[in-house]
């Protein structure tokens, strides 16, 4: 109705919600100012049923890995369907980065960071910067990238250095989300370094072989280099 999807004649479940953002994503609609008030209050009375079912699982990754429009992330959030998936989200929930660069909380921040890496995936940075989308074509798993953009600041919820927090957070929840191997390590080696490439480039002389060796020495392989390129392009184009 009007751009909008609205719920009729069935009863509201958990799973329900889910599949009409689901749906909404996919057609490039919204959610109806009624069905998101009678969807936040399902999530919040009945939404840990979700977490054990597949296929919400299945559901939820969806909209991480394949947004059709930002508002779709930011609705999720507000449903509560990412704190609901990733507990640990709660921690940097409207939390306020008191920092000269950062103008957003650190739970928007990450958002806008993974819708960042979609707008590069999308080539809408080619006329400026062609480089962006060259690389994140040549990715092997750009999946691994977009859950390193929600999550890549989750640490600053606890004590301690965010990256290195976060990168002993992060296993926990991918392998509730079904990730499991090579993703969790390559996921949270990503969280535990993502300021190494914007700290060297500030603060290294990119002229010294050395510098280049060091780098080299502590990614490990092009395809980490990559995905730790389009992160630290993503983090700093949303930071501010």
């Amino acid at each position: 109705v009007k751009g909008n999807l609205v719920l009729k004649g069935e009863e509201l479940s958990p799973l329900l919600v889910l599949r009409a953002l689901d749906e909404a994503n996919r057609r490039g609609l919204s959610l109806g100012s009624g069905l998101i008030w009678h969807a936040s209050k399902k999530i919040e009375e009945q939404g840990k049923t979700l977490v054990r079912l597949p296929e919400a699982k299945n559901l939820f990754l969806e909209l991480i890995y394949r947004p059709s429009d930002p508002k779709i992330l930011r609705q999720a959030l507000e449903l509560g369907l990412i704190t609901l998936f990733i507990p640990e989200f709660k921690k940097i929930r409207n939390l306020a980065q008191f920092t000269y660069y950062h103008s957003e909380t650190v739970d928007l921040h990450s958002l806008k960071t993974l819708e960042t890496l979609h707008l590069i995936a999308q080539g809408m940075y080619a006329d400026r910067w062609p480089m962006f989308k060259n690389v994140c074509d040549e990715l092997k798993n750009p999946h691994w990238l977009f859950l390193v953009g929600l999550l890549h600041d989750v640490g600053k919820g606890y004590r301690g250095e965010h990256s290195d927090r976060g990168a002993e957070i992060v296993p926990r929840i991918l392998k509730r989300l079904g990730a499991a191997g090579k993703a969790v390590q390559v996921v949270a080696f990503l969280i535990q370094h993502h300021l190494l490439l914007a700290n060297v480039s500030q603060r290294r002389d990119l002229n010294d072989e050395k510098t280049a060796v060091q780098v080299a020495q502590v990614v490990g392989d092009i395809e980490t280099v990559r995905l730790l390129f389009l992160l630290t392009v993503a983090d700093s184009l949303a930071t501010g």
